[in-house]
């Protein structure tokens, strides 16, 4: 899915809760390289002091938890597919980032939040801090340990139409494909559309399209590191 960087976002509604360990991973294209500027590609905007963030930001990838910002020292390739992944061990209240297969190190946060309520990708709801590219996969998994760094590697050298769920479906407990996978969990055709964007785990989160371009031909999902 394409996102342009105006007024474009996804929902996810009602996500369930993760608890306070848990790892987020993204598949996506930025087309240009905010400094300041944050581009949403997870938020819980207005969740206050138990928010959660993750964006586009300094040229890499930035986790705020509402009053804690933690960013990446590794810088993502504009105008290129990146995996970034973001591991929280909320007991040790640690975050450790890894960019396409590299780990990035460990820093440390008071806050501890989990993921659960409502979440937006590409932008928030009011349509400030858009992201400007492409976006093919977003998966959660419960635990900070789900996936070690050899597992992150084989993602990335995957590809973004990579299906997460044929090596790496332990703790996972939400994934969006966004237009790369045509079955859901159980093995049926579930083809995401210009409008609704199906989690391919039981749980069924699903995302509404506002705005977001449906790219159906692969064009998007052209691999190149």
């Amino acid at each position: 899915f394409f996102f342009d960087g105006t007024n474009d976002y996804v929902t996810f509604g009602s996500l369930g809760a993760t608890g306070n360990d848990y790892t987020l991973a993204f598949w996506y294209k930025p087309m240009d390289s905010p400094s300041d500027t944050y581009e949403v590609l997870f938020d819980n905007d207005g969740a206050g002091a138990t928010g959660l963030a993750m964006g586009n930001r300094y040229g890499g990838i930035s986790h705020y938890e509402y009053s804690n910002l933690q960013q990446s020292n590794q810088n993502i390739k504009h105008g290129h597919w990146n995996l970034a992944v973001l591991q929280h061990n909320g007991s040790g209240t640690s975050i450790k980032f890894n960019i396409n297969g590299v780990a990035d190190g460990e820093s440390f946060t008071s806050a501890g939040a989990g993921i659960s309520g409502t979440y937006t990708t590409g932008g928030r709801a009011n349509g400030t801090y858009p992201f400007h590219g492409y976006i093919a996969a977003i998966g959660i998994w419960s635990d900070d340990a789900s996936l070690s760094d050899a597992n992150i590697l084989a993602m990335y050298n995957g590809g973004p139409t990579l299906d997460w769920r044929t090596s790496y479906s332990s703790g996972l407990v939400n994934y969006w494909a966004f237009g790369n996978l045509a079955t859901n969990d159980s093995g049926g055709t579930e083809l995401d559309t210009t409008s609704v964007i199906y989690d391919r785990t039981s749980n069924d989160k699903n995302g509404t399209v506002s705005g977001a371009t449906f790219i159906n031909d692969g064009g998007d999902v052209r691999f190149s590191k």
